[in-house]
């Protein structure tokens, strides 16, 4: 497997920024940054933790492409995540991330690893991950290397992803994901490929007025089909402002 990273303090390049509750997170000044989407995939991982039959607490996780570590952070406001392995390819990245979760005295419960999400291979009960939305080859490319390895499919792409994830996954082991729109045919089928059944899908709109901007997907390793298509979540209301499911999200 990859290395793993130690150790500590801010670099002259880098921020903290607040995430209330006791965490915080140290991120590039200029560079990729954690956004909403990471956010709302947390919560929605927590919210449909249940649909893992029979487990409650004790929860193995493994994030991919974890990035500042935004997810194992949020994450680990629950204690029924008692371990949860980060995965991040940029060396950079990872060594920051490790110094988060030093400075968040959480080294017995995230491991940050740095390596390529298809040398993964510790078992886990729960996936989670926020990963490259564009295509290789589409769109307009960042003119930093971070941020262009973080928006777009570089090493590793969409089936990868879902293919690496349900490798690790135990049989009935969830999965949860953000994406854009354009990639939810092709996410639904790399998942039935590889075992992993669609069962919540939430698409989440700017304005009620507007079209989905992502959507959120939850899945089980070897389940039934049974797919459940929730409520969508509107970001902002039409004057601009954030509508109060949001606000309750970023409470938690």
């Amino acid at each position: 497997m990859g290395k793993l990273f130690i150790f500590k303090m801010i670099k002259d390049d880098e921020q903290r920024d607040d995430l209330g509750r006791g965490l915080s997170v140290i991120q590039k000044k200029k560079g990729f940054k954690y956004g909403t989407d990471s956010v709302l995939l947390a919560k929605f991982a927590l919210m449909s933790e249940g649909i893992i039959p029979g487990r409650k607490d004790n929860l193995r996780c493994a994030d991919f492409g974890t990035g500042t570590g935004i997810l194992p952070l949020l994450l680990s406001r629950d204690k029924r995540f008692s371990e949860i392995t980060a995965y991040e390819l940029q060396p950079d990245y990872a060594e920051m991330a490790e110094r988060s979760v030093a400075e968040n005295n959480l080294g017995d419960r995230i491991k940050i690893v740095c390596c390529d999400i298809k040398e993964a291979e510790r078992f886990v009960d729960v996936v989670i991950t926020n990963p490259p939305y564009k295509r290789e080859g589409a769109g307009i490319p960042s003119e930093r290397k971070d941020e262009f390895i973080a928006r777009h499919e570089t090493v590793s792409n969409l089936e990868d992803f879902i293919k690496s994830a349900a490798h690790i996954l135990e049989t009935g082991g969830a999965f949860f994901m953000v994406n854009r729109p354009e990639r939810l045919a092709d996410t639904m089928e790399y998942m039935r490929r590889y075992k992993i059944e669609p069962k919540i899908l939430k698409m989440v709109l700017p304005k009620v007025s507007k079209q989905p901007s992502m959507f959120l997907i939850a899945g089980v390793k070897n389940g039934g089909k049974n797919l459940r298509v929730d409520c969508p979540l509107i970001l902002m209301d039409e004057n601009g402002n954030e509508t109060e499911e949001v606000r309750k999200i970023y409470e938690f």
